[in-house]
């Protein structure tokens, strides 16, 4: 089967992309409001993990079982007892979901087998370097493809060094330039290149708590859509209940309905 030269597609949306990055690096640091956001050209929407009818577009839960089986894991798990070091508690909750991610148990493996694949962040050279140092300073930690290799979509996550305190409806520059990013880098990308649109779910961490959102290109418009903020000092139960939850959406396949 002869695949179309989506190149002059890919390049088009790369350009688009720039331009809207552009206009996000000029509104400065930090937090941004949703109408700052939307002045850029990017089109903001809902997002939810509970309610199906808001769910991602480009990714699903695991539909398996993620259990547990460390008991150290269960008395280690997600502690935010440091105010100061508001980064290292972000960084507690990317640790948290990810050795859940690699060294849980998945006992319907066979019939659900998961979604991304493991995968060393230099391995993705082409995205730079995605980090800041200038208050808030942010870095991505994670990034995970799907487990074929040949679907455009991402996982990710970062970490801020940032409270997030009445952050519901404010995005961070970093969450925006991270995704801006990574979507353009995947256009270059030789083996998505039978797509021009690269679907990314992001966890965003800012100390005890995260976010989750869903970013996807249509070759006119930077869509995001965002979740509601999780925390960790509230939600968290003994069994890591908040993890697994998170775990199954990291966890997940990705959907190709609708991808351009």
């Amino acid at each position: 089967m002869t695949l179309i030269d989506r190149r002059p597609e890919r390049k088009l949306c790369r350009e688009r992309l720039c331009a809207i990055e552009d206009k996000v690096r000029a509104l400065g640091y930090g937090f941004f409001s949703t109408a700052d956001v939307e002045s850029t050209g990017i089109q903001l929407g809902a997002l939810s993990l509970e309610d199906k009818s808001l769910w991602p577009r480009f990714f699903e839960p695991y539909k398996g079982d993620i259990l547990i089986q460390d008991e150290h894991y269960l008395k280690s798990g997600p502690m935010y007892l440091d105010d100061e070091f508001l980064q290292s508690n972000a960084g507690t909750g990317v640790h948290c979901v990810e050795e859940l991610a690699c060294h849980g148990v998945f006992p319907q493996r066979e019939e659900f087998p998961p979604g991304p694949r493991y995968r060393d962040l230099g391995d993705f050279t082409n995205f730079g370097l995605l980090l800041e140092n200038q208050a808030p300073r942010w870095q991505v930690e994670v990034v995970w493809d799907a487990a074929n290799g040949q679907h455009p979509h991402l996982k990710v996550m970062v970490i801020h060094d940032t409270d997030g305190k009445d952050a519901d409806q404010r995005l961070l520059r970093a969450e925006l330039l991270t995704l801006i990013t990574i979507i353009k880098a995947r256009l270059t990308h030789k083996a998505t290149r039978a797509y021009a649109d690269a679907p990314v779910l992001l966890f965003s961490f800012l100390d005890s708590r995260v976010r989750v959102m869903e970013a996807n290109f249509d070759g006119k418009h930077l869509n995001i859509r965002f979740s509601r903020l999780y925390d960790f000092r509230i939600e968290a139960e003994e069994q890591c209940s908040l993890v697994v939850f998170l775990t199954k959406w990291w966890m997940g396949q990705s959907i190709n309905t609708g991808l351009v």
